[in-house]
């Protein structure tokens, strides 16, 4: 997160509301991260290494093509909440707040490298199937729940909502009305500089990387729109769930066919995890 300003921003308690003390309950982390699973193995020979694929073994002509679309466009570094930059900000507990009442904080936290090659191998054989996710990374399949993946981050996994689910009584205008005092909402055009709290626009750069990872952050999807409103809305009791939210955007991005690419971060949480 790079410094803009080193004025102290004026607070306001618009948005940013602690959720209230519930009954204690057991942690959403499991004892020890979760490894993820190596695939069954397949049958079929291995095929020959192309030397123009990077040492990537592809399984098909499908994966081929979009390993060889993938490897032509610009990667870039993935962006990550940068703590002590919000900090020197003062806006730290005000953001940390946000993320805690969905469950997220932790993510704060979360920082890893991006490598081209395996990123690419990745996108170019990732594919969701009832809940679960598969890929290929160093020539080798691997499966993840998308629970798993919650538990690696240390997000919730109960009582949550996905991102094709609706939320009584959210309606994005309104919301996005609230936040900007601008009508009406399309996406394509809802510019992150709207945003009046400068404490919402810092969270929503840091969701932008870390659910929808993208070089380019100055717009705000619906979905980022739908996790800012479960943030601020803590009585509410809506958790959105991270795996799900991550994944819906992974694979949309593994069929993409245009801009950088921005998701090694995530790629690289995932392969530390497979213990890679």
């Amino acid at each position: 997160m790079e410094a803009t300003s080193s004025k102290r921003p004026r607070q306001t308690k618009s948005f940013v509301r602690r959720r209230k003390p519930r009954t204690p309950s057991p942690p959403f982390r499991s004892p020890s991260p979760p490894s993820i699973s190596p695939s069954p193995p397949s049958r079929s020979p291995t095929p020959p290494v192309d030397p123009s694929h990077c040492g990537v073994v592809c399984l098909g002509p499908i994966q081929q093509g979009k390993l060889e679309s993938f490897l032509k466009r610009g990667h870039a570094i993935q962006k990550f909440a940068h703590v002590p930059t919000l900090k020197e900000l003062y806006v730290y507990n005000q953001v940390e707040t946000l993320f805690r009442n969905i469950g997220w904080h932790d993510l704060l936290r979360v920082h890893e490298l991006s490598y081209k090659v395996p990123t690419t191998e990745f996108l170019s054989s990732v594919y969701l199937d009832h809940g679960i996710l598969y890929f290929r990374l160093m020539k080798q399949d691997y499966e993840i729940s998308l629970d798993q993946i919650n538990a690696i981050v240390g997000a919730p996994t109960e009582n949550t909502f996905g991102p094709t689910d609706p939320i009584q009584g959210y309606f994005d205008m309104t919301w996005w009305t609230r936040l900007t005092q601008l009508h009406p909402y399309v996406s394509s055009a809802a510019k992150a500089s709207s945003l009046i709290h400068p404490v919402i626009k810092v969270a929503h750069r840091i969701i932008a990387s870390l659910v929808a990872p993208r070089e380019e952050r100055s717009t705000i999807s619906a979905l980022e729109l739908k996790i800012l409103y479960a943030m601020t809305h803590p009585e509410n009791n809506l958790i959105p769930h991270y795996g799900r939210f991550l994944c819906h955007k992974l694979i949309r991005l593994s069929t993409s066919r245009s801009g950088k690419i921005v998701c090694g971060g995530i790629v690289s949480m995932l392969a530390k995890s497979a213990h890679i």
